[in-house]
């Protein structure tokens, strides 16, 4: 037997029902009158203070969709430890990860509650980030800003969202403490106040370094640091020394009286303590017992020239 859906016939007037609800309150917001307001952490477009910026390039190495490319701004003089480049962000490709902020050492990357933009132009979806400092121009008070007319270059001032937290930053702010002989042993003798890292100090005080090479630019031989303290990190000592003596043949003495001039330049010195460059280099240098095996040396031709 076939069965027969019976339905029941309703009144035409039933559509009419639906009227009732426009004397009442709406469940939704009336958009564009009335606006959600964002989540105090809410992960919009990009602040960066340029007073604090140092050009490391850490927030563009991290990104994981290259939605960040460092430019160089003339107007900006580079000093050491400092580059005059600064992140542009296409929003095109970001995904409001916020990696770049939890990785920025100096803190100068956040992000804003701000998230309108609406254009037919995708070359406006690119901007170089700056904040009420740098741009004062697009940065609006509340009684000037409209949402009819938000946009990259229409923006609320002080209106910062998601900031970087040294709790749970992408790298470590605190150095491995050195090794001290302590007082009632060193006033019994001339020996070293400080011992030296042991391999395993060593290798984690190596992986703080994220390699930004501002170090580099301020050293006066301009060693290759970034090179030599990740060797130390991938557990190669030799390799170290020799990225070390092709600019420095006294790395056991710069090792310990070094002015340490890297170090004050340290991206991660802004808010925690600089990656302990000097101390690194000493490890490597104390690690060799044969400098000549470790560096390959052999004797040259002798060209009868003295």
């Amino acid at each position: 037997m076939r069965n027969k859906l019976q339905v029941k016939k309703g009144s035409f007037l039933r559509p009419f029902k639906a009227i009732r609800y426009l004397f009442e309150k709406p469940g939704t917001l009336r958009y564009p009158f009335e606006q959600k307001e964002p989540s105090p952490r809410y992960r919009g477009f990009h602040l960066n203070d340029w007073d604090k910026c140092t050009g490391c390039g850490n927030c563009a190495d991290i990104c994981p969709n290259e939605a960040i490319t460092m430019v160089e701004i003339t107007e900006i003089k580079p000093k050491p430890g400092e580059k005059n480049e600064r992140p542009k962000i296409d929003y095109g490709r970001c995904c409001f990860c916020g990696l770049c902020v939890d990785i920025c050492p100096p803190g100068s990357l956040r992000l804003s509650r701000d998230y309108f933009h609406i254009h037919f132009d995708k070359k406006t979806f690119t901007l170089l980030a700056k904040d009420e400092k740098t741009d004062k121009e697009h940065f609006l008070s509340a009684e000037k800003y409209s949402i009819f007319q938000a946009s990259l270059m229409h923006r609320k001032e002080n209106n910062e969202g998601f900031v970087s937290d040294l709790k749970y930053s992408l790298f470590e702010p605190e150095r491995v403490p050195m090794p001290q002989v302590p007082p009632e042993k060193r006033k019994l003798s001339f020996i070293e106040q400080v011992l030296g890292y042991s391999q395993q100090e060593a290798k984690k005080e190596a992986s703080r370094c994220l390699e930004c090479k501002l170090c580099e630019d301020a050293c006066p031989a301009h060693l290759k640091i970034s090179d030599y303290i990740r060797a130390i990190y991938e557990d190669k000592p030799d390799e170290s020394l020799r990225k070390i003596f092709e600019d420095n043949p006294l790395p056991a003495i710069c090792g310990r009286i070094c002015m340490a001039h890297c170090e004050e330049v340290c991206s991660l010195g802004k808010r925690g303590k600089p990656v302990a460059v000097r101390w690194l280099k000493r490890y490597a240098s104390d690690m060799i017992k044969d400098y000549k095996k470790a560096l390959e040396l052999k004797p040259i031709k002798p060209t009868g020239k003295k």
